[in-house]
């Protein structure tokens, strides 16, 4: 550090800021990865809630006019997608499993 400091009188803190700042901005794009998700998950789960309970009224309005099929493609709609839903994973997990399917193809 003092052969840097002899030629510009500010390179050590230049240096320091440097690595600082690229420590900084990493763990605010995670922050905003983390938010994002959460609000990802909410705005899913609050419109499978409101699909659910459209189609769910639905289907009892068509089972009630005697149209069964109608009925159970109605109640089947919502069910299927509340499930996927809730099996999706985040977008954390599927960056994890990206990172590691390259680390498999690296290694082959």
């Amino acid at each position: 550090m003092a052969k840097y400091r002899e030629l510009v009188t500010d390179a050590p803190e230049r240096i320091f800021r440097m690595a600082e700042s690229q420590t900084v901005d990493a763990s605010s794009r995670l922050d905003r990865l983390v938010d994002a998700e959460i609000a990802q998950a909410r705005s899913d789960r609050g419109m499978a809630t409101l699909f659910l309970s459209i189609f769910t009224v639905a289907s009892i309005v068509f089972f009630g006019i005697g149209n069964s099929v109608a009925g159970a493609v109605m109640l089947g709609i919502p069910v299927l997608a509340v499930i996927r839903t809730m099996w999706t994973p985040t977008i954390a997990q599927r960056r994890d499993g990206q990172e590691q399917n390259a680390g498999r193809s690296d290694a082959l």
